[in-house]
């Protein structure tokens, strides 16, 4: 019977770590999120903790002119991420988001 176990540690001195061929979907730690026109940030809740991790986003389209992700701020206490853009954005854009740590 398998047991429940509460991670994965691997460890290379040589090679990689973890090699991957297809897609990889860290569960509750990645996702989509759309960030509405005339805003300029969204917060995402991942279900999670957020303590010691860093994080990336990326825009899946145009956020209108020359706007892009100007920050990934990591709120711990809450456990949750708010992404903000250089400026509002002039249509809806989706952007994906990525917490590692």
């Amino acid at each position: 019977m398998p047991r429940a176990a509460s991670g994965l540690s691997v460890d290379s001195v040589s090679s990689y770590s973890i090699l991957a061929t297809g897609r990889v979907r860290p569960a509750k730690a990645s996702g989509v999120a759309t960030i509405a026109s005339g805003t300029k940030s969204i917060t995402v809740t991942p279900g999670t903790a957020l303590g010691g991790t860093f994080g990336f986003a990326t825009l899946q389209g145009s956020a209108g002119g020359t706007t892009t992700v100007h920050q990934v701020a990591i709120d711990s206490a809450v456990n949750k991420l708010t992404i903000h853009l250089t400026a509002n954005a002039t249509v809806a854009v989706k952007v994906s988001w990525l917490v590692l740590g």
